[in-house]
């Protein structure tokens, strides 16, 4: 699969900051939470700690929340999740440090904050370094995920791959569709390609978003005629 990614911001390093993995493991509650990133995670474990009763502030560096989601739903997302947490867009961190159980972060335009917990979920790069996966012969692209044909197939006959590995929807939706088409493709005769278009997605927060098939900006991109309905 793949693993957080750890963005280059001095300082850093050497601070206990949590991952998506860590903020679901913590014994006492925080006061105060800083997230770095606004992308699905942050959105979800900001709502999660927030209900709690947790500040949350959350440092964006564009200007809008769920960026990859439909420009329209993002936007309304966005207007509503400002209403229930403090969120600074087109911010960079500058400097991270840890003392006396405080992190001291600061930011682009010299501002600085204060927080018990700071909370990291800048992306995700896939583990096909750490597994040597090149070693068996195995086709990766320039940003290490496996190379796999409309079955699920990769350029060694016989091995396949399927999940975020692949860098494609990296949603568990994903891959539970995913690997339906992978055995069949790897055990028995009738090898069906993979159609993404009908596979879902959701952001466990609140508000709530869930979609299916491309957004309007890739129907744009594609050159595919669509119709706007709104309810």
């Amino acid at each position: 699969g793949t693993r957080p990614t750890i963005p280059s911001i001095p300082g850093l390093k050497e601070t206990p900051f949590l991952d998506s993995t860590s903020a679901l493991r913590l014994e006492k509650q925080p006061e105060h939470l800083v997230i770095i990133g606004g992308g699905y995670i942050a959105a979800e474990l900001a709502h999660f700690y927030g209900s709690l009763g947790t500040r949350v502030t959350i440092l964006v560096r564009g200007n809008i929340m769920l960026s990859n989601e439909d420009e329209e739903i993002a936007q309304w997302f966005t207007k509503e999740f400002i209403k229930k947490h403090e969120i600074l867009f087109n911010t960079k961190v500058s400097s991270v440090s840890y003392h006396n159980d405080i992190f001291n972060i600061g930011l682009n335009d010299e501002k600085k904050l204060e927080a018990d917990q700071l909370l990291v979920v800048t992306g995700r790069v896939p583990n096909t370094d750490i597994l040597d996966v090149k070693a068996t012969g195995v086709e990766v692209d320039d940003k290490g995920y496996i190379k796999v044909n409309n079955y699920l197939e990769t350029n060694v006959e016989g091995v396949y791959a399927f999940g975020d590995i692949l860098g494609i929807l990296p949603f568990r939706h994903t891959a539970n569709d995913q690997v339906s088409y992978a055995i069949r493709s790897a055990f028995t005769e009738h090898k069906v390609p993979v159609d993404y278009f009908a596979i879902g997605h959701a952001v466990f927060s609140s508000p709530q978003v869930g979609g299916v098939g491309k957004t309007e900006q890739e129907l744009k991109k594609d050159g595919i005629k669509y119709k706007v309905g709104r309810a």
